[in-house]
Protein backbone atom coordinates (compact mmCIF):
# COMPACT_ATOMS: atom_id res chain seq x y z
CA UNK A 1 0.00 0.00 0.00
CA UNK A 2 1.06 3.68 -0.35
CA UNK A 3 3.12 5.11 1.84
CA UNK A 4 0.99 7.66 4.09
CA UNK A 5 2.09 11.58 2.95
CA UNK A 6 1.08 13.55 6.26
CA UNK A 7 1.30 16.83 3.63
CA UNK A 8 -2.27 18.20 4.71
CA UNK A 9 -4.35 20.26 2.32
CA UNK A 10 -6.37 23.24 3.34
CA UNK A 11 -9.30 25.81 1.36
CA UNK A 12 -12.37 25.88 -0.06
CA UNK A 13 -12.56 24.79 -3.77
CA UNK A 14 -16.29 24.92 -4.60
CA UNK A 15 -18.41 28.08 -5.53
CA UNK A 16 -21.11 26.53 -3.97
CA UNK A 17 -22.48 26.45 -0.59
CA UNK A 18 -23.81 24.04 1.70
CA UNK A 19 -25.60 23.38 4.73
CA UNK A 20 -23.15 20.66 6.47
CA UNK A 21 -20.69 21.12 3.63
CA UNK A 22 -17.84 18.75 3.42
CA UNK A 23 -14.57 20.47 2.56
CA UNK A 24 -13.24 20.30 6.21
CA UNK A 25 -13.39 16.38 5.73
CA UNK A 26 -10.87 16.84 2.50
CA UNK A 27 -8.03 15.22 4.70
CA UNK A 28 -9.97 12.67 6.49
CA UNK A 29 -10.61 11.17 2.96
CA UNK A 30 -7.19 11.66 1.83
CA UNK A 31 -5.77 9.45 4.96
CA UNK A 32 -8.15 7.17 3.98
CA UNK A 33 -6.98 7.30 0.19
CA UNK A 34 -3.51 7.16 1.23
CA UNK A 35 -3.90 4.00 3.51
CA UNK A 36 -5.86 1.95 1.07
CA UNK A 37 -4.70 2.64 -3.12
CA UNK A 38 -0.94 1.97 -4.15
CA UNK A 39 0.73 5.03 -4.45
CA UNK A 40 1.38 4.18 -8.39
CA UNK A 41 -3.04 3.98 -8.78
CA UNK A 42 -4.60 6.44 -10.12
CA UNK A 43 -7.98 7.39 -7.67
CA UNK A 44 -11.38 8.35 -9.33
CA UNK A 45 -13.16 9.64 -6.33
CA UNK A 46 -16.87 9.81 -7.01
CA UNK A 47 -19.49 11.64 -5.09
CA UNK A 48 -22.91 9.83 -5.22
CA UNK A 49 -24.54 12.71 -3.41
CA UNK A 50 -22.21 15.50 -4.21
CA UNK A 51 -24.36 19.23 -3.78
CA UNK A 52 -21.09 21.41 -3.36
CA UNK A 53 -18.66 18.91 -3.92
CA UNK A 54 -16.27 20.50 -1.81
CA UNK A 55 -14.57 17.95 -0.74
CA UNK A 56 -13.88 16.27 -4.06
CA UNK A 57 -12.60 19.96 -5.77
CA UNK A 58 -10.15 20.22 -2.91
CA UNK A 59 -8.63 16.52 -3.49
CA UNK A 60 -8.49 17.04 -7.35
CA UNK A 61 -7.28 20.55 -7.23
CA UNK A 62 -4.37 19.29 -4.64
CA UNK A 63 -3.43 16.51 -7.25
CA UNK A 64 -4.26 13.56 -4.81
CA UNK A 65 -6.80 12.37 -7.24
CA UNK A 66 -6.76 11.43 -10.75
CA UNK A 67 -10.58 12.40 -11.13
CA UNK A 68 -13.95 12.68 -9.51
CA UNK A 69 -16.98 12.06 -10.61
CA UNK A 70 -19.82 15.01 -9.49
CA UNK A 71 -23.44 13.18 -9.29
CA UNK A 72 -26.92 15.08 -8.03
CA UNK A 73 -30.28 13.93 -8.56
CA UNK A 74 -31.42 17.63 -7.94
CA UNK A 75 -31.81 19.08 -11.64
CA UNK A 76 -31.05 22.69 -10.65
CA UNK A 77 -27.23 21.41 -8.88
CA UNK A 78 -26.77 18.85 -11.34
CA UNK A 79 -27.29 21.71 -14.35
CA UNK A 80 -24.82 24.34 -12.63
CA UNK A 81 -22.07 21.46 -12.77
CA UNK A 82 -22.66 20.77 -15.74
CA UNK A 83 -22.56 24.57 -16.77
CA UNK A 84 -19.26 25.05 -14.60
CA UNK A 85 -17.16 22.79 -15.93
CA UNK A 86 -18.44 22.85 -20.18
CA UNK A 87 -19.33 26.51 -20.32
CA UNK A 88 -17.04 28.06 -17.49
CA UNK A 89 -16.79 31.82 -19.11
CA UNK A 90 -20.50 32.20 -19.19
CA UNK A 91 -21.08 32.07 -15.47
CA UNK A 92 -18.02 34.01 -14.94
CA UNK A 93 -19.07 36.99 -17.35
CA UNK A 94 -22.58 36.43 -15.60
CA UNK A 95 -20.62 37.31 -11.93
CA UNK A 96 -19.06 39.91 -13.44
CA UNK A 97 -21.70 41.55 -14.80
CA UNK A 98 -25.06 40.97 -11.93
CA UNK A 99 -25.51 43.46 -9.44
CA UNK A 100 -26.39 41.44 -5.89
CA UNK A 101 -29.74 43.21 -5.34
CA UNK A 102 -32.89 41.63 -4.02
CA UNK A 103 -34.39 43.04 -6.98
CA UNK A 104 -31.73 40.75 -8.58
CA UNK A 105 -32.54 37.82 -6.28
CA UNK A 106 -36.43 37.94 -7.12
CA UNK A 107 -35.53 37.98 -10.87
CA UNK A 108 -33.19 34.97 -10.38
CA UNK A 109 -35.69 33.19 -7.93
CA UNK A 110 -38.47 33.46 -10.73
CA UNK A 111 -36.14 32.02 -13.27
CA UNK A 112 -35.01 29.01 -11.23
CA UNK A 113 -38.36 28.19 -10.89
CA UNK A 114 -39.43 28.16 -14.82
CA UNK A 115 -36.96 28.26 -16.84
CA UNK A 116 -35.99 25.68 -19.09
CA UNK A 117 -32.65 27.07 -20.44
CA UNK A 118 -29.84 25.39 -19.07
CA UNK A 119 -27.37 28.27 -19.20
CA UNK A 120 -30.04 30.59 -17.26
CA UNK A 121 -30.78 27.84 -14.48
CA UNK A 122 -27.26 27.04 -13.93
CA UNK A 123 -26.68 31.34 -13.25
CA UNK A 124 -29.79 31.15 -11.39
CA UNK A 125 -28.54 28.37 -8.93
CA UNK A 126 -25.02 30.00 -8.64
CA UNK A 127 -26.97 33.12 -7.40
CA UNK A 128 -29.41 31.33 -4.92
CA UNK A 129 -27.17 29.55 -3.16
CA UNK A 130 -24.95 32.14 -2.88
CA UNK A 131 -27.83 34.91 -1.84
CA UNK A 132 -29.54 32.44 0.59
CA UNK A 133 -29.42 31.60 3.49
CA UNK A 134 -27.10 28.61 4.63
CA UNK A 135 -27.18 28.15 0.51
CA UNK A 136 -30.60 26.04 1.01
CA UNK A 137 -31.91 26.41 -2.72
CA UNK A 138 -35.85 27.16 -1.26
CA UNK A 139 -34.71 29.45 1.78
CA UNK A 140 -35.25 32.70 2.05
CA UNK A 141 -32.81 35.51 1.29
CA UNK A 142 -29.79 36.78 3.17
CA UNK A 143 -31.05 39.96 5.66
CA UNK A 144 -34.45 38.88 4.81
CA UNK A 145 -36.59 40.23 1.62
CA UNK A 146 -36.43 44.03 3.71
CA UNK A 147 -33.12 43.43 4.22
CA UNK A 148 -33.23 44.23 7.78
CA UNK A 149 -30.98 42.05 8.96
CA UNK A 150 -27.30 42.45 10.41
CA UNK A 151 -26.08 40.30 7.07
CA UNK A 152 -26.79 41.76 3.71
CA UNK A 153 -28.00 39.62 0.42
CA UNK A 154 -24.82 40.06 -1.02
CA UNK A 155 -23.00 38.61 1.80
CA UNK A 156 -21.56 35.42 0.37
CA UNK A 157 -21.59 36.89 -2.88
CA UNK A 158 -17.71 37.64 -3.09
CA UNK A 159 -17.05 37.58 -7.00
CA UNK A 160 -13.34 37.11 -7.18
CA UNK A 161 -13.79 33.80 -5.04
CA UNK A 162 -16.17 32.25 -7.25
CA UNK A 163 -14.66 33.15 -9.99
CA UNK A 164 -11.42 31.81 -8.47
CA UNK A 165 -12.71 28.91 -7.77
CA UNK A 166 -14.61 28.32 -11.54
CA UNK A 167 -11.17 29.04 -13.17
CA UNK A 168 -9.87 26.40 -11.69
CA UNK A 169 -12.87 23.93 -12.52
CA UNK A 170 -12.20 25.38 -16.04
CA UNK A 171 -8.39 24.39 -15.74
CA UNK A 172 -9.48 20.67 -14.33
CA UNK A 173 -12.77 20.32 -16.84
CA UNK A 174 -11.17 17.42 -18.52
CA UNK A 175 -10.71 15.48 -15.11
CA UNK A 176 -14.65 16.13 -13.87
CA UNK A 177 -17.45 13.84 -14.74
CA UNK A 178 -20.90 15.46 -13.99
CA UNK A 179 -24.15 13.23 -13.48
CA UNK A 180 -27.53 13.54 -13.01
CA UNK A 181 -29.05 10.07 -11.48
CA UNK A 182 -29.77 8.72 -7.88
CA UNK A 183 -26.65 7.87 -5.70
CA UNK A 184 -27.38 3.90 -5.87
CA UNK A 185 -28.07 4.13 -9.60
CA UNK A 186 -24.62 5.74 -10.36
CA UNK A 187 -22.68 3.34 -8.42
CA UNK A 188 -25.06 0.57 -10.42
CA UNK A 189 -23.75 1.79 -13.20
CA UNK A 190 -20.08 2.70 -12.11
CA UNK A 191 -20.08 -1.58 -11.22
CA UNK A 192 -20.07 -2.64 -14.30
CA UNK A 193 -16.94 -0.24 -15.51
CA UNK A 194 -13.42 -2.73 -15.77
CA UNK A 195 -11.82 0.10 -14.02
CA UNK A 196 -14.20 -0.26 -11.03
CA UNK A 197 -11.25 -0.71 -8.50
CA UNK A 198 -9.95 2.85 -8.90
CA UNK A 199 -12.72 4.26 -7.54
CA UNK A 200 -13.06 5.94 -3.89
CA UNK A 201 -16.72 6.37 -2.96
CA UNK A 202 -17.42 8.76 -0.50
CA UNK A 203 -21.12 9.27 0.22
CA UNK A 204 -22.76 12.29 1.80
CA UNK A 205 -26.41 11.08 1.49
CA UNK A 206 -29.27 13.62 2.49
CA UNK A 207 -29.99 13.79 5.93
CA UNK A 208 -31.90 11.71 7.66
CA UNK A 209 -33.85 14.20 10.28
CA UNK A 210 -34.51 17.76 8.61
CA UNK A 211 -33.36 15.99 5.00
CA UNK A 212 -36.88 17.26 3.67
CA UNK A 213 -36.15 20.69 4.76
CA UNK A 214 -33.04 20.95 3.12
CA UNK A 215 -32.70 19.16 0.06
CA UNK A 216 -35.35 19.48 -2.61
CA UNK A 217 -34.41 15.43 -3.39
CA UNK A 218 -34.30 14.36 0.12
CA UNK A 219 -34.46 10.89 1.43
CA UNK A 220 -37.66 8.88 2.85
CA UNK A 221 -36.58 6.15 5.21
CA UNK A 222 -36.71 2.99 2.72
CA UNK A 223 -34.38 5.44 0.89
CA UNK A 224 -31.84 4.79 3.55
CA UNK A 225 -32.40 1.63 4.37
CA UNK A 226 -31.99 0.81 0.23
CA UNK A 227 -28.80 2.77 0.30
CA UNK A 228 -27.47 0.16 3.29
CA UNK A 229 -28.86 -2.40 1.95
CA UNK A 230 -26.84 -1.67 -1.75
CA UNK A 231 -23.66 -0.98 0.25
CA UNK A 232 -23.69 -4.31 1.93
CA UNK A 233 -23.78 -5.93 -1.56
CA UNK A 234 -22.17 -3.63 -3.58
CA UNK A 235 -19.04 -4.42 -5.67
CA UNK A 236 -17.57 -0.99 -4.30
CA UNK A 237 -15.61 -2.18 -1.36
CA UNK A 238 -13.75 0.95 -0.62
CA UNK A 239 -15.82 3.69 0.62
CA UNK A 240 -16.13 6.20 3.28
CA UNK A 241 -19.63 8.19 3.96
CA UNK A 242 -21.23 10.91 6.22
CA UNK A 243 -24.63 10.80 7.72
CA UNK A 244 -26.30 12.79 10.62
CA UNK A 245 -25.58 11.14 13.84
CA UNK A 246 -29.03 9.45 15.49
CA UNK A 247 -29.77 5.90 16.52
CA UNK A 248 -31.33 5.30 13.40
CA UNK A 249 -28.45 5.65 11.51
CA UNK A 250 -26.30 4.36 13.50
CA UNK A 251 -27.91 0.97 14.20
CA UNK A 252 -28.28 0.64 9.98
CA UNK A 253 -24.23 0.75 10.67
CA UNK A 254 -24.17 -1.14 14.01
CA UNK A 255 -21.03 -3.45 12.18
CA UNK A 256 -19.02 -1.28 10.48
CA UNK A 257 -16.43 1.06 12.04
CA UNK A 258 -17.43 5.21 12.51
CA UNK A 259 -16.31 8.33 14.08
CA UNK A 260 -18.23 11.30 15.25
CA UNK A 261 -17.52 14.77 14.18
CA UNK A 262 -18.93 17.99 14.42
CA UNK A 263 -19.76 20.52 11.82
CA UNK A 264 -21.05 23.93 11.51
CA UNK A 265 -24.09 24.35 9.29
CA UNK A 266 -24.49 28.05 9.60
CA UNK A 267 -22.05 30.81 9.17
CA UNK A 268 -24.84 33.26 10.96
CA UNK A 269 -26.28 31.40 13.51
CA UNK A 270 -23.25 29.19 14.28
CA UNK A 271 -25.42 26.13 14.41
CA UNK A 272 -23.06 22.86 15.33
CA UNK A 273 -24.15 19.79 14.00
CA UNK A 274 -23.62 15.99 14.83
CA UNK A 275 -22.70 13.43 12.07
CA UNK A 276 -20.56 10.29 12.19
CA UNK A 277 -18.11 9.35 9.52
CA UNK A 278 -19.21 5.60 8.52
CA UNK A 279 -16.02 3.39 7.15
CA UNK A 280 -16.48 0.32 4.70
CA UNK A 281 -14.86 -2.91 6.45
CA UNK A 282 -12.56 -3.33 3.65
CA UNK A 283 -10.79 -0.02 4.71
CA UNK A 284 -7.25 -0.09 6.31
CA UNK A 285 -7.26 1.53 9.79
Amino acid sequence: MQKINREKISGFSSPLRYPGGKTRLANKLLEAIEKNFDQKEKVILVEPYAGGAGASLTLLFAGKVEKIVINDLDRAIFTFWKIAVSDTNYLINKIRRTEVTIKEWKKQKAIYISTKNERKLAFATLFLNRTNRSGIMNGGPIGGIDQSGAWKVNARFTKKTIIDRLEKIKESRNKIDVCNLDGIELLKKLEERKNRKQYFIFLDPPYFQKGQSLYLNHYNKKDHENLSEFLEKSAFKKWVMTYDNVPYIKNLYATMRTRGFAIQHNAYESKIGREVMIFSDALAK
